[in-house]
């Protein structure tokens, strides 16, 4: 499975993200909806000061093997989603330069909006996407 742009008429075009959690996570996840977790993700810099800020919401990738922060061994899942084009611009998370050459693009997204297009909640293992 690969990330690609599909067409369609009601959007304009629907993007493949992908969410990954470890597979435990990813039973609760599956029945239950993505939920907001927050916390601090990297820094800001402000006056030569340096803090970290938070986002609200659920991280979707363009693709599984742009996310490689998972390397304690544990059986990692992997689901994907269809959102349409024009809705998920606003939540792209805007990175480093060198993450951007590399090709890596991230979005967060608010739980509410994710699940309203959850509708394929299968369990893919990231070992697929990795082969």
């Amino acid at each position: 499975m690969s990330h690609c742009l599909i067409d369609y008429k009601l959007y304009g075009y629907v993007m493949k993200l992908y969410h990954i959690s470890k597979y435990q996570q990813a039973k609760t996840i599956q029945s239950e909806g993505f939920v907001d977790p927050v916390g601090a993700y990297g820094v800001i810099a402000e006056e030569a000061l340096w803090r970290p800020y938070a986002l609200k919401g659920v991280f979707f990738y363009e693709h599984p093997k742009g996310y490689n922060a998972f390397s304690s061994g544990e059986q990692m899942a992997v689901f994907v989603v269809d959102f349409p084009g024009d809705l998920i611009g606003r939540f792209e998370v805007l990175e480093e330069e060198d993450e951007v050459r590399e090709g890596y693009r991230e979005w967060c997204i608010p739980a509410d909006i994710a699940n309203q297009y959850f509708i394929d909640r299968t369990i893919y293992s990231l070992e697929d996407f990795l082969g």
